[in-house]
């Protein structure tokens, strides 16, 4: 009678830990499991990673090969360092612009307008993606290069200078098509100075262009809003005068 108890409880024993060994195993499985799904997306993320490195540096080689076959010449450097000191170092000519516009009564929305899509740029661009980004100039990339301007300190994405130009060129050519034109052409000439100069990646100038296409056309609806609410509180004033 004893040996057969003894023997029940072995076979319990045995079990007990049959059981015990198998939640073990089961165990071990899912964390191997789970260590061979963290692996294979850690080689897929490196991976994914090398890619991007890789398109990016061929981006940058294909971007330098652009700026190294602009022609350049005595002239044309003259010419583009002109448009440079008038725009400013924060794009203060399209600044003054929107408030010349803001003189004459008829003109107000889109001085209102231009000032709004500055404002944008200086927000998004120079404050936010340049900081986000922080993607270094062409000039401070190859520091052999002949600049003609003090090399600057700050990122190159995106160019502010593309955006406020744009900016205000998309501004004023919603209400106005001509001198909207004409902005745009001048719009485009800083563009272009901004890859001339070797300040910028043409990447750096078609986002600019991009986004200040996009803050314009915002601002002036913004623009238009502001009036129409401004104008709806003022004619009840001059009624009851």
């Amino acid at each position: 009678m004893v040996f057969f108890c003894t023997i029940i409880h072995a076979l319990i024993y045995v079990d007990v830990i049959s059981v015990c060994l198998l939640q073990g195993l089961q165990q071990f499985y899912t964390i191997l499991n789970k260590s061979a799904i963290s692996y294979q997306r850690y080689t897929d993320f490196h991976g994914k990673m090398k890619l991007y490195r890789f398109i990016i540096r061929r981006m940058s080689l294909m971007e330098f090969s652009i700026l190294y076959s602009i022609p350049r010449s005595e002239v044309l450097d003259s010419f583009f360092l002109g448009i440079s000191s008038l725009i400013g170092s924060y794009g203060q000519l399209f600044l003054i612009l929107g408030f010349l516009l803001m003189i004459p009564r008829n003109t107000r929305k889109t001085g209102m307008a231009v000032i709004i899509a500055f404002l944008g740029v200086l927000l998004f661009g120079q404050l936010l993606l340049k900081h986000l980004v922080n993607r270094p100039r062409p000039c401070q990339i190859d520091t052999a290069f002949a600049l003609l301007v003090t090399r600057p300190t700050s990122a190159s994405f995106p160019s502010t200078h593309s955006s406020w130009a744009f900016g205000a060129a998309t501004a004023v050519f919603l209400k106005y098509r001509k001198f909207g034109a004409a902005l745009f052409i001048f719009a485009a000439i800083v563009a272009f100075s901004r890859m001339y100069l070797f300040l910028h990646f043409p990447t750096d100038v078609l986002f600019g262009i991009i986004m200040g296409i996009i803050l314009g056309t915002a601002a002036a609806k913004l623009s238009d809003k502001l009036m129409e609410k401004y104008d709806r509180k003022k004619t009840p004033a001059e009624h009851s005068d």
